[in-house]
């Protein structure tokens, strides 16, 4: 009988597979050839062979199926599908000065203390930015935006009062400079907050500041020239 190169089982779609083990069982009670033989004319090693039998021994038929390799999926998290929820629903909800925690915006380690209060588990900042990462949640610049600013305010200036500012300059050919109030010390977040793609996240702050600063267009007037007004 010739023999076959050995070859890799685990490759072979999964109806080869389990016809070749039906082969082997057939070779052993139909013609009662030894493992050894078997091994060396269906081309795998002698341990696999038997492997297969005592399958077959224990469960029949069944036994000879291909089964799902690797971790089953969801198993071998540090967390429950539920715990991740209620998380979730944290973060999304709720920014961690409200928690009582000493952050501006949510960040990996945020997180990772979030955890301890809410579950009691100590979880490696690096499997919490894993954490993050399957959930879309990306490292992101925040952006600074002043408690006293009205959004509706903002964009109706910038669609309806500017334009109609910067028309009259043009007619009377005059300059606009702008004012902008400064502050004595720079706010940081001290990290790099955590949302979604496309929803940066923003520092809210008051904009009191100790100086104003005015200063023309530049890139119109290809000059520059600034002066600082101080309060008393």
């Amino acid at each position: 009988m010739l023999g076959m190169e050995k070859l890799d089982a685990r490759k072979l779609p999964r109806d080869a597979q389990d016809e070749m083990r039906r082969q082997a069982m057939r070779m052993r009670e139909e013609l009662k050839l030894p493992w050894k033989e078997i091994a060396r004319v269906v081309g795998v090693h002698v341990s696999t062979v038997i492997g297969w039998s005592k399958r077959y021994s224990m469960e029949g038929s069944t036994g000879l199926k291909s089964k799902t390799r690797g971790r089953r999926y969801l198993s071998g998290r540090t967390l429950t599908l539920a715990q991740e929820w209620q998380l979730r629903s944290v973060i999304v909800g709720e920014n961690p000065k409200q928690l009582s925690l000493p952050f501006a915006l949510w960040n990996r380690r945020a997180v990772m203390q979030m955890i301890k209060v809410l579950f009691d588990i100590e979880m490696p900042i690096r499997t919490v930015g894993e954490y993050l990462l399957r959930w879309g949640y990306t490292p992101q610049r925040p952006m600074k935006r002043a408690l006293e600013q009205n959004p509706v305010k903002v964009e109706q200036w910038l669609n309806d009062t500017y334009p109609t500012i910067a028309a009259r300059a043009k007619a009377e050919g005059a300059v606009i400079y702008w004012g902008m109030k400064r502050r004595s010390r720079k706010m940081g977040t001290g990290c790099a907050a955590t949302r979604r793609p496309g929803r940066p996240p923003y520092w809210r702050h008051r904009a009191s500041g100790m100086a104003c600063r005015w200063s023309p267009p530049s890139a119109t007037r290809g000059w520059c020239a600034s002066s600082s007004l101080r309060k008393p």
